[in-house]
């Protein structure tokens, strides 16, 4: 309710007043100078250089797809780990990128890229030393591996989803000493040891 001073002309010219200060103090803020853009332009191309030098091996079918995914990428600096920026697959958290007519990961779309191939049967990982991160594509950071060395990986980060079982179903201890991989999974040796004994009986 205005107050009893307040004529519908005052109300009028007090919004006025407030549009316009507000104006100005949005006007006083620092914009960017011409210098700032042509830096920040600068920058840019030259992150873009490190990033082409990198994916030196792009196909020329391949460089609309290229140019897409590497607007994607948050570059932080040559050696260090470059942050997908897009798709992220909400079940397993990790990035995903449109590559071949379907939804694939950022990180082996990345390599493919990279090397100008993919090995078939090959994991693509990252090393579970220098770049735990799996958000990282930087082609850098991922190799090709089997299946059994991607779980290893896995298991010694922590981010295996059969990380928390530490027995098999036979109560036998997931070991080193006990513990063997096969296609990218772990089986307890102890289990084999037993069933080529009870084979043994028969």
């Amino acid at each position: 309710m205005p107050k009893l001073w307040q004529t519908e002309g005052n109300q009028r010219d007090e919004r006025l007043y407030s549009s316009t200060r507000s104006h100005a103090v949005h006007q006083n803020q620092r914009q960017p100078s011409i210098h700032d853009r042509r830096t920040a332009i600068v920058r840019r191309e030259d992150n873009m250089s490190i990033i082409d030098n990198i994916y030196d091996n792009v196909k020329p079918e391949d460089i609309k797809l290229y140019n897409n995914f590497k607007e994607k990428i948050v570059f932080a600096g040559e050696s260090d780990c470059w942050t997908w920026n897009a798709h992220i697959n909400k079940v397993h958290q990790r990035p995903m990128f449109w590559f071949n007519s379907s939804w694939t990961s950022a990180a082996r779309a990345s390599l493919y890229l990279k090397q100008g191939y993919l090995t078939k049967g090959l994991h693509v990982c990252h090393d579970p030393i220098t770049c735990d991160n799996t958000l990282c594509v930087n082609p850098l950071h991922l190799r090709e591996d089997t299946p059994s060395a991607n779980t290893k990986d896995l298991v010694i980060t922590g981010k295996h989803n059969n990380k928390r079982k530490t027995h098999c179903p036979k109560n036998h201890e997931y070991s080193l000493d006990n513990t063997y991989y096969n296609s990218g999974r772990r089986y307890c040796k102890q289990c084999k040891i037993d069933k080529k004994k009870e084979k043994t009986n028969e």
